[in-house]
């Protein structure tokens, strides 16, 4: 990937016009975001605007940065948008959100597309700018962002809702939908039990593998000073106590952990 990086930025650097139709062919196909971001920045320095066309395709590009890149390299080469919605895409890809409520209702579309972006920025951006553009569109956008997997477009949807013109009872309803993300108790309690240490790395705690590794390591230095395999089945015989009130703590960690 860095190989073929440097060389499109290369090309770029020399504005080598045989290259104009190699690096569109990498903005069409290349599989690596960074490789098409960098074939957007070359033909942009090349300055052929045969390449356009291509760069306005790229303003829905599913990686966020080589949309960016994308919409610089075409502001660079005097493009400007025909028409409202493609106005939404270029601000989308800016990154300029407030530039895109005025445009009015011919934006909800880009908008509702931005919302099946992977970056969920991206997709709390779009829902904060649907709810000011007061349409029947950011009602039902507002509905179906309540029930997003990440918890801060699931927040932008909350505080978006009143103002889709939505009444404040149906939002309850609406959050119930949310998809529960948070680690079970029970899991964390079993790792807990079976593998000292491990339910605790399980819920996100930093000292959850270090407590593992002591607990393993002692097993290993009893045996290297015994000279005997038999640690191996008393010692966890022995911290079955232990392990039970770890995987209670580890249990009850769990459930503290908000559901958002």
């Amino acid at each position: 990937m860095a190989v073929r990086i440097g060389v499109v930025e290369t090309l770029g650097a020399m504005k080598s016009m045989q290259a104009v139709t190699p690096l569109v062919d990498l903005i069409r196909k290349d599989p690596v975001n960074e490789v098409r971001l960098a074939a957007a920045c070359s033909l942009a320095s090349i300055g052929d605007k045969s390449a356009i066309y291509m760069l306005v395709i790229a303003l829905r590009d599913p990686d966020k940065y080589v949309r960016f890149g994308a919409a610089t390299a075409l502001t660079m080469l005097g493009w400007e948008p025909p028409d409202i919605p493609m106005q939404a895409y270029y601000f989308i890809a800016k990154q300029e959100w407030e530039n895109i409520p005025p445009l009015g209702e011919p934006a909800n579309e880009p908008l509702l597309w931005a919302l099946l972006d992977r970056d969920a920025r991206v997709r709390a951006a779009a829902i904060d700018s649907l709810g000011a553009l007061h349409t029947p569109f950011a009602k039902a956008a507002c509905r179906i962002t309540l029930s997003d997997p990440d918890p801060l477009v699931r927040k932008h949807a909350a505080l978006t809702f009143s103002k889709c013109g939505i009444p404040l009872t149906m939002l309850p309803m609406g959050l119930s939908r949310r998809p529960r993300t948070k680690p079970s108790p029970y899991i964390a309690a079993l790792l807990n039990l079976m593998f000292l240490g491990i339910g605790y790395n399980y819920l996100g705690y930093w000292f959850g593998f270090l407590l593992f590794q002591v607990f393993i390591t002692i097993n290993l230095m009893t045996i290297a000073v015994t000279g005997s395999a038999l640690p191996l089945l008393v010692i966890p015989l022995m911290s079955v106590p232990y392990s039970i009130l770890f995987a209670l703590h580890a249990w009850y960690l769990a459930k503290k952990i908000p559901d958002l």
